[in-house]
């Protein structure tokens, strides 16, 4: 059986099937948890999440049960994401904060659209077009500037 929903929340049975596995792994990449991270959460070793996901593994213990729900329901991505080391953007020292800031939610909006690539690339292709437009009217005014 694997998964069911009961009030608008998956419960897990213990038992690992395609399903369960799509469902752990989807979620750990769009978290940008590694094996390592979610190892710690589950106390296991990598392997064994590696495993849950891929086999050969067919039912985790009983006591890692409501921790795998609390993990596949979302009551624990915040804590899992505080342990995602977030690099520092080279960025950060050239540019004045409101860039910085505009390219955080650019980051942020892709890292959020990881399993929706059509609207990744919609939105690329728009923020695209906005800087062509911008940079066609700054080297414009700057035409109309220069003395003939």
């Amino acid at each position: 059986m694997g998964l069911s929903q009961k009030g608008g929340r998956i419960t897990f049975d213990g038992q690992f099937n395609d399903n369960v596995r799509r469902l752990i792994r989807d979620k750990r990449l769009r978290l940008g948890l590694t094996y390592q991270i979610l190892a710690s959460y589950f106390h296991s070793s990598w392997s064994t999440i590696r495993k849950w996901e891929y086999g050969p593994t067919r039912s985790c213990r009983m006591s890692q049960r409501p921790r795998l729900e609390a993990f596949l329901n979302g009551d624990c991505d915040a804590e899992l994401l505080q342990q995602v080391p977030m690099p520092v953007p080279a960025y950060r020292m050239h540019f004045p904060e409101s860039v910085q800031c505009c390219m955080d939610r650019v980051g942020t909006l892709i890292s959020l659209l990881y399993n929706h690539p059509e609207l990744q690339d919609r939105m690329l292709n728009s923020i695209e077009q906005v800087s062509q437009t911008i940079l066609q009217q700054l080297v414009n005014a700057e035409d109309s500037n220069t003395p003939s």
